[in-house]
């Protein structure tokens, strides 16, 4: 990730609960030479919730969530067993809605893949790497995305 993300000074697994932090694994694939089309990565999606109706300033508080998932991201990438290249994906814009009675999700999206695209990861060694992330997303208290 660019720069060193601030750490988080406060109680994950509340922070987690209250914004009903979630996420979403998913495969990255690409050509690689002289190996076709195969699974290269992963991009981890987290989402986070809040109600515009009880924030002063809902961007700010997008804002606010979209900074802690992208410290979140940085905790769970900690877990990773294998050198990986690490892309966190900019942050998209959204329309809040004054007087919407829909939640809004606040989304984070990184992408892992190795950090020679021509030597992809062997397959153990990467579904390896995806379930130490996984399992280091559920030992913080959080679910995956339904």
């Amino acid at each position: 990730m660019s720069g060193t993300p601030r750490t988080f000074d406060g109680d994950w697994p509340s922070w987690i609960e209250e914004h009903q932090v979630c996420w979403e694994l998913s495969a990255v694939q690409e050509m690689v030479k002289g190996h076709r089309l195969q699974q290269t990565g992963f991009a981890l999606t987290l989402f986070g919730r809040l109600d515009p109706r009880a924030e002063d300033d809902a961007s700010a508080a997008a804002r606010s969530i979209y900074e802690r998932l992208r410290m979140l991201a940085a905790e769970v990438g900690r877990a990773m067993p294998v050198p990986a290249l690490v892309q966190v994906q900019p942050p998209g814009r959204a329309v809040i809605p004054a007087e919407s009675p829909l939640v809004v999700e606040v989304e984070l999206a990184v992408v892992a893949s190795p950090p020679h695209p021509d030597r992809p990861l062997p397959p153990a060694e990467l579904r390896h790497a995806i379930e130490m992330i996984e399992a280091r997303l559920r030992s913080l208290g959080l679910k995956k995305r339904r």
